[in-house]
């Protein structure tokens, strides 16, 4: 066999064992994040002739302060069809409303939407409502307490 062969062989091979070593996870799935336990089967109580529903809100997010960083995670539970979410809005207990703006999901799929307006969700309790065209609620949800940092699952 030819020395440079073996060398390239040799450097591909330590090149490889040092990046499975590295931090560099582009690709791979998060099984430490809480959100990859939510499935397609497991969809939250709604009205039924919507398949969109908001699985978990992060009301608190680390540090001193959230605006502009809150957010609601919503999941197309539709095994068949997608969703413009776009076409739905938040509304929370002092009438404020929040226009989604993540465009479509794919079948079983989840979207982050951050809130980018101040202070939306309070962190000692909150009701939102899932709301599409002139106020139609597809979902209500409700918490008291948001621990800091931490996701709110909806049931």
């Amino acid at each position: 066999m030819n020395i440079r062969i073996v060398i390239n062989l040799w450097i591909g091979i330590v090149a490889f064992m040092l990046c499975n070593s590295c931090d560099n996870t582009n690709g791979l799935v998060n099984t430490a994040d809480p959100l990859a336990s939510i499935s397609c089967d497991s969809m939250p109580v709604g009205k039924d002739n919507t398949t969109l529903r908001i699985v978990a809100i992060q009301p608190n997010p680390t540090g001193d302060v959230d605006d502009f960083r809150e957010s609601i995670v919503l999941m197309n539970f539709n095994k068949d069809m997608r969703i413009n979410i776009s076409n739905y809005y938040i509304k929370n207990s002092r009438g404020d409303r929040y226009d989604l703006t993540a465009g479509f999901t794919t079948t079983c799929e989840k979207k982050i939407q951050i809130i980018s307006t101040l202070e939306f969700l309070k962190n000692s309790g909150d009701s939102l409502f899932l709301c599409y065209g002139s106020n139609d609620i597809y979902q209500r949800i409700g918490y008291t307490t948001a621990t800091e940092g931490a996701y709110i699952f909806i049931k």
